[in-house]
């Protein structure tokens, strides 16, 4: 992938292409991102942040401050992540860009999550769900169901963690994530009931 990346960027540069060239850095960042080289993640999305904000692109400079709150809170700066998904919800809530205003709401969700403020949790991610559901984003949707089902977990609510679960693994499985189906069916599998 990265190589991919790395020759589109080539080629986007050659020809003046600045949103694409925007869209490779901000791609190699997510390659980065989910090999947990943090740091090298982080530089890309600035850079990415840097060239939509020159070219005026607001939902790319939502993206990009979006997926710098990811760094933040997988190096568990979940303060630093929150500010960046606020701001990046506002620009999408500004430019009307639904999918980017649920993906920033399921975030601060999660975030909320990590914190333990789970009624703050639960009511953002009971707010994004039914977003992706009108889009018909039924990755979004399952990433929302098996949060839940974690905030089901943490509160002991044993039937929001079996039906979010369970949903979920549906939806992964339907979608073809078989991966992610299966994380849903043990994370379900190791929840013991008060």
């Amino acid at each position: 992938a990265r190589t991919s990346y790395e020759g589109a960027l080539a080629v986007c540069r050659e020809i003046g292409a600045r949103i694409g060239e925007a869209n490779c850095v901000r791609s190699l960042g997510d390659v980065a991102l989910r090999q947990d080289r943090y740091e090298e993640a982080r530089t890309s999305y600035e850079g990415a942040l840097a060239v939509c904000r020159e070219i005026g692109a607001r939902l790319g400079e939502a993206e990009c401050v979006r997926s710098l709150g990811d760094v933040a809170q997988m190096q568990g700066r979940y303060e630093e992540a929150r500010t960046s998904y606020e701001r990046a919800l506002a620009v999408c809530r500004e430019i009307g860009a639904r999918l980017g205003e649920a993906n920033c709401v399921k975030s601060l969700g999660e975030v909320a999550l990590r914190q333990g403020r789970y009624e703050k949790a639960k009511q953002l991610l009971e707010e994004s769900l039914p977003i992706h559901r009108q889009l018909g984003d039924r990755l979004g949707e399952a990433n929302c169901l098996l949060s839940l089902g974690r905030l089901g977990r943490a509160t002991h609510n044993s039937e929001l963690v079996r039906s979010a679960y369970r949903e979920a693994e549906s939806i992964y499985t339907a979608i073809g994530l078989t991966k992610d189906a299966e994380i849903a069916r043990k994370e379900l599998a190791a929840y013991k009931e008060p």
